[in-house]
């Protein structure tokens, strides 16, 4: 019996803390779902690393790290900066990529999207 009150505590507890979330997210009025693949994950942590890179400087990271071409970095660069989660800036002939996307804050907006689509 004593089992049974602990179970139901604990689930308790959990539907408060969910319905608490939807709450937060509506009051928010935004959404916490970056909608950022595994592969521009990667292109991101990159960016967040460096600071500011260059398509060149991502491929030659990617490049050894995943095998991508410069082809394949320069449509995830495209993707994220049509999002809005990377920005351009020309340097002479190349463009110079930087995010004003933190990489704490977008890996709690992920979690938060994460457990809103669990809650």
């Amino acid at each position: 019996m004593q089992a049974l009150k602990g179970l139901y505590e604990g689930l308790r507890r959990y539907v408060y803390s969910c319905k608490l979330n939807a709450m937060k997210r509506k009051e928010r009025n935004m959404s916490e779902n970056l909608n950022i693949s595994d592969a521009e994950w990667e292109v991101m942590r990159v960016v967040w690393a460096s600071g500011e890179s260059t398509s060149q400087d991502i491929t030659q990271v990617l490049s050894g790290k995943r095998g991508w071409t410069q082809s394949t970095v320069k449509t995830l660069i495209g993707r994220l900066t049509s999002k809005g989660y990377l920005q351009a800036r020309e340097d002479g002939r190349r463009f110079v990529y930087t995010t004003h996307l933190e990489e704490p804050e977008s890996l709690k907006l992920e979690i938060e999207g994460l457990l809103g689509r669990i809650c």
